[in-house]
């Protein structure tokens, strides 16, 4: 009980450490790899209002796939900065998970330090 305790609790600090050295490389491989994309207000103007309409439509579907790859990389973003992944972040009722802990806290006649993991889980 003790072990699956501590898994639970120290799954952040495992991962934290592991990913440290892993970033500072990655985060540069990273940089390198994915180009800068720029949506200026010239480029919303020409796929809008400027050229025939078949240059209109290439250009309105240029500035789609800049749209997305902007969003694809804020997340991706976003992803690399919430990438630690914790099993009680995926708790689907945590009232009732709580419910049942207390419960089993009480009826518990383990050790002192038992409960506390218990408790801090």
């Amino acid at each position: 009980m003790i072990a699956a305790l501590s898994f639970l609790l120290d799954y952040e600090k495992i991962e934290d450490g592991e990913d440290d050295s892993d970033e500072e490389s990655g985060e540069d491989d990273v940089a390198s790899q994915t180009p800068q994309v720029i949506l200026s207000k010239e480029l919303v103007y020409k796929a809008h209002n400027k050229g025939t309409s078949a240059s209109k439509k290439k250009k309105k579907a240029k500035l789609e796939r800049v749209r997305r790859s902007i969003k694809r990389q804020q997340r991706m973003s976003s992803e690399r900065s919430n990438s630690s992944y914790s099993p009680l972040n995926h708790l689907i009722d945590a009232q009732g998970f709580a419910e049942k802990l207390f419960s089993r806290l009480c009826a518990c006649n383990e050790r002192f330090e038992v409960n506390m993991l218990i408790v801090t889980d």
